[in-house]
């Protein structure tokens, strides 16, 4: 068998619907949302593979990257696919070297299956990959009741948070209509960035540009989107949305108002979603991740959200994520690729007012191309 682009959304879909390992940017409607998807299926025997990939540009560098911040990395439709994931990979290989890419750049999830972590793992490291790692923080909640987590994951401090929240008035529940609470969100959006440091893009705090992202979301994705929302007077005072999909909660943002930041809503959220993982039930909760490890002496960029994170018995687990040269020019990219890491990385040691002005000058000079990544990711 060969590998092959597809373009039959329900063949697509329905592989993605019964494996195990599937997350929701596995979807074709999710993948195949732009013009530069690459969707790419592998047949042998009774098993499927696909492998959602992106084409990407870095200065004259094609490169081939699958959605590695979203966990869509190659898909065994069973567990018994995965003895042909090498195989797979090869024939990917000389894909895509066939269209001239220079490098192939993926994400090994290393909160699923043990064999699939491994098989993947074994096959990059081999063939001389380069490699990096993120921090994905989240918390299993596989088989635990809300009580247990409660009990044995939340720290006292934030145990007392939310019991405060509950006592100051604060309620939490499900965001029905976006329309009605968009002032609201974009107030939180606005106030939670200028809270943490962060240059507050157009993005965010314009009402008609953020609406719009919600509802194309919620169109697209129905009931796997989702957006809860901590209520106080008839106010909305921060909200977190979600994507749930095969055992996984994703939390893709959280912004709140400083103005009640300590009737402690962030908590209430939190808690509150966590809460609804443990019920329905899925295994995990995902919350952002970081560039470093907590036990790495580097700082960073974002300290006390990663703090806040942990009282609420969040962990890190290691996500490796490969760049595998396809041409000569490809083991430049490479090279381009770990040096932006890690001046992205080392820029949280920064001062303070040297940070502002890089990202003022980040924010100037890319600010149309993460406005389409924005409106069309």
């Amino acid at each position: 068998m060969e590998i092959h682009v597809v373009k039959d959304p329900k063949r697509w879909n329905e592989i993605v619907d019964r494996s195990p390992y599937s997350v929701l940017h596995h979807k074709y409607e999710m993948c195949s949302s732009r013009k530069n998807a690459l969707p790419l299926i592998f047949q042998r025997e009774k098993s499927y593979l696909l492998f959602p990939l992106q084409i990407r540009k870095l200065f004259s560098f094609k490169i081939a990257s699958s959605p590695i911040y979203y966990y869509a990395s190659l898909l065994p439709d069973d567990a018994k696919a995965i003895r042909f994931i090498p195989e797979t990979l090869e024939l990917v290989v000389r894909f895509l070297r066939g269209f001239g890419f220079d490098l192939l750049t993926t994400s090994v999830p290393a909160f699923l299956s043990g064999a699939y972590t491994r098989t993947l793992n074994l096959w990059f490291k081999t063939k001389g990959a380069q490699s990096e790692h993120i921090y994905a923080h989240m918390i299993n909640v596989k088989g635990k009741t809300f009580e247990d987590v409660w009990k044995n994951d939340f720290h006292k401090h934030a145990r007392n948070r939310v019991r405060k929240a509950e006592e100051k008035g604060v309620h939490v529940g499900r965001v029905k209509n976006i329309h009605e609470w968009i002032n609201d969100i974009v107030r939180c959006n606005i106030s939670s960035l200028k809270r943490q440091g962060r240059m507050a893009t157009s993005h965010y705090c314009d009402k008609k540009t953020f609406l719009e992202y919600l509802c194309r979301h919620k169109r697209t994705l129905g009931d796997y989107f989702q957006v809860y929302g901590a209520f106080y007077e008839n106010r909305l005072i921060a909200y977190m949305s979600a994507i749930e999909f095969n055992k996984l909660v994703m939390i893709t943002s959280a912004m709140s108002h400083s103005g009640y930041f300590p009737m402690c809503p962030n908590n209430a959220l939190l808690a509150y979603v966590i809460k609804h993982a443990c019920e329905t039930p899925f295994n995990w909760v995902y919350y952002s991740f970081d560039r470093v490890s907590r036990y790495q002496d580097k700082a960073s960029l974002l300290p006390s959200l990663r703090k806040f994170k942990f009282e609420h018995g969040f962990r890190e687990i290691p996500i490796p994520i490969y760049h595998l040269a396809l041409s000569k020019a490809g083991k430049i990219a490479q090279k381009l690729l770990s040096a932006s890491t890690y001046a992205f990385v080392g820029s949280a040691s920064l001062p303070q007012g040297l940070r502002e002005v890089l990202e003022r000058l980040y924010h100037r000079y890319s600010k149309s191309e993460r406005a389409k990544a924005f409106l069309f990711s």
